[in-house]
């Protein structure tokens, strides 16, 4: 993606697979899908603040997991992955 950080990158990622899971468990179970319904929504409020530049201050010193809900990321390991991949680059990003 040109013009496009790591970061938002990242975040536009996460939020792809977080939706992809979404959509699996709304058929399967309500409280997975109403959880991964908040989770998916974060994840939206995450891709706006990297494009925004605002991320830490979204984040607030929480993790990206725990801005997400580790509950339905534990049970998501694709998207518990890809969080990693985010909270790194978020990490490096806080450092730098």
């Amino acid at each position: 993606m040109k013009g496009v950080s790591a970061i938002e990158e990242s975040a536009i990622q996460l939020l792809e697979t977080v939706q992809a899971g979404w959509e699996e468990d709304i058929l399967f179970s309500a409280w997975l899908g109403a959880e991964g319904e908040r989770v998916r929504d974060n994840a939206l409020a995450l891709v706006r603040a990297a494009e925004s530049h605002t991320i830490r201050s979204l984040l607030a010193g929480a993790t990206v997991h725990e801005f997400l809900g580790l509950s339905w990321l534990e049970v998501h390991y694709k998207c518990y992955e890809r969080a990693d991949v985010l909270q790194a680059l978020v990490a490096d990003a806080n450092a730098a």
